[in-house]
């Protein structure tokens, strides 16, 4: 297995100040919080007590502002209280079990686009150099991951096809969508603009083409959202109801209206709503198909252990597709991914009272604390090798005992090839047969899952995880059943911050061919 940088342990000694606990007491002027007192906490313990006790985050006037021009006010990130867990609640119950399982179908398709138009274009380029074989193509991964992210979440929360997974190209929607992003991130990032970009009203050609990009995709969800409610008031007994994200949420609005909620059926709440969730999931989920990518073409087990896992299920069909739970190793291989490249690298809250943490330290009320989750991560106290990418912590393989003393071993239907979730119980695993995964190394521990946080926890964790996971395992699965990703020597895998996550630097470019 390749080593993917440097560990966290650099970057725990570099805060050469943290006690023996991994805490860490600092005084932040330039806050413009009631009280300039901070912590950073290391340690697990400490950060699951931070998250869990606490939701509150108090941000800038100037962060929020920009945050409010872009999802609008009624996001979640920047509610609190009863309207904060009102929303949040609606968006929970919007991406339930149903909505699961009926997005399932679309993502494979969305896939399975993107895979069309990417052998169709490595054709086209072979024919033009004269080649008669197909080959591969240079290109960045992270701009084609976000063309079937938002082409995922327009056909699957909203019954829109973009088209951009057939074009290779941005639709106006998601150009538009994908500018207000970037502006956020240099507004709130960028000191040298910070004079002028606080001002939205002032007659500049950037605001000018904000003002333009945010009348695109606001109108193209307002109109949505109000033919939506016609048809749910007025249903046509000849067509079908659509059964998506936009609908549930329609509902759940009215729902909460219904409990005395109080405008909260508002087309504009509903905007906001649907820009958090494109928000929460675009860039993100983008950003981990990228890395997992990256990862396993520098891996061949990985990926040798991926297909074998994914071509011993039958393609999917129109009745038929298969879910996260079908492919235990691609989903252990996303959950590492994850772990080494979290998108969030960081967060925090505000206590609003005392908390206690290990040895006696106490936060005192009104402080902030950052957690750095992608320090933890990385740290080896938690995950033992810890710059090594190996999903084998997330998984073991399944022995079937029952089938091995019936005789049945020589079925390939019988052969060890399932996987399962790997717990810290399982520590006896490697040692009895460290063989299968590399027989180079004497395995990894089980991952401790209690220090992941690269989906945070408490109230604050991200609602939507499970269409995340579901999402980037279906998704890696197409891909790899039906086209090679291979490193370019050189380039190496550096994630680098661009607003308020890390993206691979330079969109991670590849070379990609039909496998």
């Amino acid at each position: 297995m390749f080593d993917t940088g440097t560990s966290a342990r650099k970057f725990r000694n570099e805060l050469r100040c943290h006690n023996e606990h991994g805490q860490l007491g600092i005084w932040m002027p330039l806050l413009s919080d009631r009280s300039s007192r901070a912590a950073i906490v290391m340690s697990v313990e400490d950060a699951r007590t931070v998250l869990t006790t606490e939701y509150y985050r108090r941000t800038s006037p100037i962060f929020a502002k920009h945050v409010k021009m872009f999802l609008g006010s009624k996001n979640i990130g920047i509610l609190h209280g009863k309207e904060w867990r009102l929303h949040r609640s609606i968006i929970h119950r919007s991406i339930c079990p149903t909505a699961l399982n009926e997005s399932r179908a679309t993502m494979i398709v969305v896939a399975e686009s993107l895979v069309t138009s990417l052998k169709a274009k490595i054709k086209n380029e072979a024919l033009t150099s004269g080649s008669n074989s197909m080959g591969a193509i240079e290109t960045s991964i992270e701009p084609l991951m976000k063309m079937i992210t938002i082409d995922v979440f327009a056909q699957s929360a909203l019954s829109v096809n973009l088209g951009c997974c057939q074009s290779l190209k941005l639709s106006p929607i998601a150009v538009a969508f994908e500018f207000l992003l970037n502006e956020l991130g240099d507004r709130i990032t960028k000191p040298s603009l910070a004079t002028l970009s606080h001002f939205y009203g002032l007659p500049t050609l950037r605001n000018r083409r904000y003002y333009q990009e945010r009348t695109v995709i606001r109108s193209f969800l307002g109109n949505l959202i109000r033919e939506r409610k016609q048809e749910q008031d007025n249903p046509d007994p000849e067509k079908e109801p659509k059964n998506d994200m936009l609908g549930n949420l329609l509902q759940e609005h009215r729902y909460a209206e219904n409990s005395n909620a109080g405008g909260i059926t508002s087309n504009q709440a509903i905007e906001d709503t649907l820009m958090t969730l494109l928000f929460a999931g675009y860039d993100t989920t983008s950003i981990t198909l990228t890395c997992a990518l990256y990862c396993i073409a520098m891996n061949p087990r990985v990926e040798e252990l991926c297909l074998e896992e994914i071509h011993s299920l039958p393609k999917p069909t129109d009745d038929q597709v298969y879910s996260p739970n079908d492919l235990p190793y691609c989903r252990a291989v996303v959950y590492e991914a994850l772990r080494l490249y979290p998108p969030a690298p960081l967060t925090s809250r505000v206590m609003r009272k005392d908390v206690p943490l290990k040895g006696g330290f106490v936060i005192p009320r009104g402080s902030r604390v950052f957690v750095p989750i992608e320090i933890i991560q990385r740290d080896e106290c938690n995950f033992p090798r810890p710059t090594e990418f190996r999903p084998d912590r997330w998984v073991k393989r399944k022995r079937r005992r029952d089938d091995t003393a019936c005789g049945n071993i020589d079925d390939d239907k019988n052969k060890s090839s399932k996987w399962e979730e790997r717990t810290q119980k399982d520590d006896d695993y490697y040692r009895e047969d460290n063989n299968e995964e590399d027989s180079s190394s004497a395995g990894v521990p089980a991952a401790n899952r209690s220090a992941f946080f690269a989906f945070s926890a408490g109230g604050r964790s991200c609602p939507g995880q499970k269409f995340a996971i579901q999402e980037t395992v279906l998704v890696l699965a197409v891909l790899l059943r039906h086209l090679q990703f291979r490193p370019i020597p050189g380039k190496e895998l550096v994630t680098v911050r661009g607003g308020i996550v890390k993206h691979p630097k330079d969109g991670m470019p590849m070379m990609v061919g039909p496998r």
